[in-house]
Parts: structure tokens; sequence; C-alpha cells
């Protein structure tokens, strides 16, 4: 369910889950009793270019996701996500919110111009039908190539050739070697369970696990997002193992220019 579902947000939301980002799950593999964190982050290409692109990494990592548990063909999976771009989905509050905010730049671009713009001239709206003829026919070709299609083979060339329309510099090669990373949770004991999170570089997961033993100390939920976004920008400041940051947090406020906590 989570494979289909990532292959559907690809098409229902490609402003935050595109085939060409990437993400971070945790899959539990019963009859192992384990859980594993599948990490594939989106990776800067080098060369980078005017407008630098990400080596796409989201159909490598949903593919490695169902490697854990494949109860259900691949291309099963990926042809429910084919039909919704083939045939159009309604626009989410999501998606009209994300394509409001950059409606200027996006409607510049005569590609995306082509796909994102409504019946009215602007963005497409909320409850506004949206079809991607391009992107069903890329979804068919995972379903019927496979996955490796787009890092080594003629889909990957495509993509090659064309990044170069946009500024960007996408080799091959490059994206062949991007690979997901299966690593270990961050695990927490919650009485006689263990609670996984996310590990860094997905550094979301260690700020949860930091608020989390903030709730349970007893702190307030402000005093708890503060705690997790101090975890998190500390780790990312370097020289300190997520293990230790959790065992010994960092006193204070979170850096004033990293980010805001929620409102109260």
């Amino acid at each position: 369910a989570a494979v289909a579902a990532g292959f559907a947000m690809s098409v229902t939301l490609p402003s935050r889950a595109g085939l060409g980002g990437g993400g971070a799950c945790l899959v539990y593999t019963h009859s192992r009793n384990e859980t594993e964190a599948v990490l594939f982050l989106p990776q800067p290409a080098a060369g980078g270019g005017e407008r630098p692109a990400a080596l796409p990494l989201m159909a490598r990592g949903l593919f490695a996701l169902h490697t854990r548990n494949p109860g259900r063909p691949f291309g099963e999976l990926v042809s429910p996500a084919e039909q919704l771009a083939r045939f159009g989905a309604s626009t989410s509050r999501a998606l009209a919110t994300d394509l409001a905010t950059v409606a200027g730049p996006l409607l510049a671009d005569p590609g995306a111009r082509a796909v994102f713009s409504g019946p009215q001239g602007g963005v497409l709206r909320e409850g506004e039908t949206l079809t991607q003829p391009d992107l069903a026919n890329s979804l068919a070709t995972l379903r019927t190539a496979g996955v490796a299609d787009m890092h080594q083979g003629a889909m990957a060339r495509r993509i090659e050739e064309a990044a170069p329309r946009i500024g960007a510099t996408l080799p091959v090669a490059a994206m062949r070697a991007a690979l997901p990373q299966m690593a270990r949770p961050l695990q927490l004991r919650a009485g006689d369970d263990v609670l996984s999170f996310l590990p860094p570089p997905a550094d979301g997961g260690l700020a949860a696990a930091a608020a989390y033993q903030a709730l349970q100390a007893g702190q307030t939920p402000q005093a708890a997002a503060q705690r997790g976004l101090a975890v998190s920008a500390r780790w990312r400041q370097g020289g300190a193992a997520p293990e230790a940051l959790l065992a010994n947090p960092p006193a204070g406020r979170w850096p004033s220019r990293c980010c805001r906590p929620p409102p109260a």
C-alpha cells in the first residue's frame, strides 16, 4: 500500500512527492521482527548547471521498499498512479496552494504551463482536473520495463538529453550510481514497546525522537518542539552522532537562523 500511495502522490502532489525527488520510509518485516529505514533522499547531481537538479530516487526507493514485503507484483502497484496521470485527478487544496505560491515562474515555463495551467488562465485551482500524459507514459515505462530503465536505460538517456533544456545536468552515469540505502532506525523504548524513527540524513526522524523524549519527560508540546528543532539543527552542524544527541540533547533554544516552532 505504501508503494502504491507513493506513486499516486507523484501524480496528485508532484510539488512535494514527484518522481524527480526522493524520500525515506520505515518498513517492518514480521518474519524477522525487524524494522529498517529505507533512505532515498534527493542527491545533487555533479556539475549542477544553471538550474541544479537532484538525481531522481523516488522510483528506486519505492522499489527497494517493495522488495522488503513483495505481496503483489510491482507493476500492479504502479498502475493506479499511471491511470490517475493519464485520465486526470482532482487538484487537491495542498497542490493548489503550492502551485499558487510559484505561479509566476511556473507559468513562465511553457512545459510547466501546459500541465499546471487551469481553464481560467492561471494555475490550477482546487477541484480542477490535472492530467499529465507525459508522466503517465513514464509510469507506464516503469511498470513494463522496470525501475532500472529510469537510471540506466532508454528513459535515463532521455532524461540526460532533456535536462540541458532547463539548464540542468543529469548524466546517466550519475543516475546509475544513485542508490537507496538501508539503515538501522533510531529506536527508543516505550514501556514494553520499541519506537522506531527515521535516522539522519532524514533528520526529521531525529527531531521527532527528541520531541518524543521531551514529552515523556513532562515538557509541554511547545518545549518538545523546540527540543526537536535544536537537536536536528545541532546534527546539521556536524560532529555529533544522533544517539549522542538524544542521550545529551543541546541546552537552550533552537538556533534563530534555523527555524521557528509551531504556533502555541
